[in-house]
């Protein structure tokens, strides 16, 4: 009886070690799908997607996002960055075979002020470090 008790308990461990796994990688899934439905949808008002067009830099965006968080895992700074570089690049090029020429100077317009934002806030930053 007790043999019966300590093999059922490890069946249950077994599975729900099994069933937490699989959650975990689905909900990483559904977080890249989100996020690339997030950004699509922006996307979508701020360059006019057609209905064509949505599913297909649904896609785009759904793949860059998934191997970006992969990226995540590499600990070397520089190799990180060209990783992220080489992603980015990747996903302008199949944006620019998907969008319309006015659509992707306006991505592109769009994506080098956020660049460029972000890059004074990084020196602004640096500023204040610096004064403390």
């Amino acid at each position: 009886m007790l043999k019966m008790i300590i093999s059922a308990a490890k069946t249950m461990v077994g599975a729900i070690v099994m069933l937490l796994a699989v959650t975990t990688t689905v909900s990483a899934q559904d977080r890249a799908a989100e996020g690339a439905k997030r950004v699509t949808d922006k996307m979508k008002t701020e360059l006019s997607l057609t209905e064509a067009q949505y599913p297909k830099v649904q896609q785009i965006n759904k793949d860059f996002m998934e191997k970006a968080k992969a990226g995540r895992t590499v600990t070397d700074k520089v190799e990180r960055e060209k990783s992220v570089k080489a992603l980015a690049d990747d996903r302008d090029t199949k944006l620019k075979a998907v969008l319309t020429e006015d659509q992707f100077k306006t991505y592109s317009d769009k994506k080098a002020a956020k660049v460029s934002a972000l890059k004074e806030k990084r020196e602004l930053r640096k500023q204040e470090i610096k004064k403390s």
